[in-house]
């Protein structure tokens, strides 16, 4: 996986510096192509132009002039050869196929596009040996690896699936709405960024899941049915299923980590496989997602967990450790198992504060009885008489001092406090 992580950051042999690569390998939608003699190699026999295509560059001119969006181009594949860089390590292998708006983009890595509807888009995207494959059928799916990766993006009518791995895998499912899945490789955890991976389930029926590129190990997966109906679980994690609050609905920008793969082919001297205005559009914050739950049930081993977000933020209690990314998932181990560490020596503690807490609690509501009650606790815990004349004999308090006096000798026998508060009791009463 370091390995992988030093290619994904734009590591190449330093001989190759300023080298210019040879011209890329392309093919229109249905062009046939004279096999390379490289190790590169595009296939378009199996796709058609896309008609939507000609539609989109007839429309995108007037809504977005200065754009630079071009369909009809984009529906190609293309291979960018990296044996400048890396001699014949990642071989480029693009293809398309289908007769919606299929693109496919190999740089040192393998990208398969199929749109097989009139009204159906395919985007892959697969760079330095990364697999990346996208299917779409009356939706969009877009596909983007590095590194040691695959993913796979599935789009069903009306749905929308991003699946973005770099050196980690990512699948995602759409059918009616929207589903993505990334993983970023974090090599100094050596598993993925908590900070750039994640999954969104926000369709009528989506799935989407990251996993290690190594080791297939689980990171992160949710499904959703009917939008707000979604199951969920982080790494190891317990699943979660909850009721998400429809009012909750945000939008987000799980796709901003792609400007570090463009940057690292920009580097490579390399041009983006896309204009940069598509760019600014799958980084920008276009990703709805709902943010609270009506009703949360978290699987633990010790039963079912049940949890809202109607009344405020998720509580620290077990249902957020489902929410814990894998990849930081140790570190929060560590910090909740230091919670418990911390607070048993505070439990002595908390103590005094729970005393001196109730003490002006105690205080405040028997504000007239105190000035009685100090003169004459002493004397009326002790002999049991004079509580006959506590009720009017409440505010002759010196006259108790000789039994005050005689209480001293016994010591400091003030055990029964829990009789103060009967005194408190008979004053009201008189």
């Amino acid at each position: 996986m370091a390995a992988s992580a030093a290619l994904v950051v734009g590591a190449a042999p330093a001989h190759a510096a300023g080298a210019a690569g040879p011209p890329p390998l392309t093919c229109a939608a249905g062009e046939v192509v004279v096999p390379s003699t490289t190790v590169d190699s595009v296939e378009c026999r199996d796709a058609s132009p896309a008609i939507l295509a000609k539609i989109g560059d007839a429309l995108i001119p007037l809504i977005l002039p200065d754009a630079g969006i071009n369909l009809s181009a984009l529906n190609s594949a293309t291979a960018i050869s990296l044996s400048p860089w890396f001699g014949d390590m990642f071989p480029g292998s693009a293809t398309i196929a289908g007769t919606g708006l299929a693109s496919a983009t190999a740089v040192g890595g393998t990208a398969n596009a199929t749109a097989d509807a009139f009204l159906s888009g395919a985007i892959s995207v697969g760079s330095l040996g990364a697999t990346a494959d996208s299917y779409g059928l009356g939706g969009l799916g877009l596909s983007i690896g590095a590194g040691l990766a695959q993913t796979s993006a599935r789009a069903l009518p009306g749905g929308i699936a991003v699946a973005l791995g770099m050196g980690e895998n990512a699948s995602a499912t759409a059918l009616g709405g929207v589903a993505v899945a990334t993983g970023f490789l974090k090599a100094s955890i050596n598993g993925p960024d908590p900070d750039k991976s994640s999954v969104v389930c926000t369709a009528l029926y989506g799935t989407a899941e990251v996993t290690d590129g190594e080791t297939g190990k689980h990171y992160a997966s949710c499904t959703s049915v009917a939008f707000i109906f979604q199951k969920s679980q982080q790494g190891d994690g317990p699943v979660v299923y909850a009721i998400k609050n429809p009012f909750s609905l945000a939008f987000g920008s799980p796709l901003a980590p792609l400007n570090e793969l463009l940057d690292t082919v920009s580097a490579l001297g390399i041009e983006a496989p896309f204009p940069t205005a598509v760019t600014d559009i799958l980084t920008g914050k276009v990703i709805p997602m709902f943010t609270s739950d009506l009703i949360r049930v978290t699987m633990t081993d010790d039963g079912p967990k049940f949890g809202t977000d109607l009344f405020g933020k998720k509580s620290t209690t077990p249902a957020p450790d489902a929410d814990q990314p894998p990849a930081g998932q140790q570190v929060a181990d560590v910090q909740r198992a230091a919670v418990p560490a911390a607070s048993e020596p505070a439990a002595s503690e908390v103590v005094t504060p729970v005393v001196e807490d109730d003490a002006p609690i105690e205080e405040a509501p028997v504000t007239s009885a105190p000035a009685a009650l100090d003169d004459t606790t002493a004397a009326d815990v002790i002999p049991a008489a004079p509580t006959d004349s506590a009720p009017t004999d409440s505010v002759e308090a010196p006259e108790v001092d000789d039994s005050q006096a005689a209480s001293e000798g016994d010591g400091d026998a003030v055990e029964p406090v829990d009789a103060a508060p009967a005194v408190v009791d008979e004053v009201p009463a008189g």
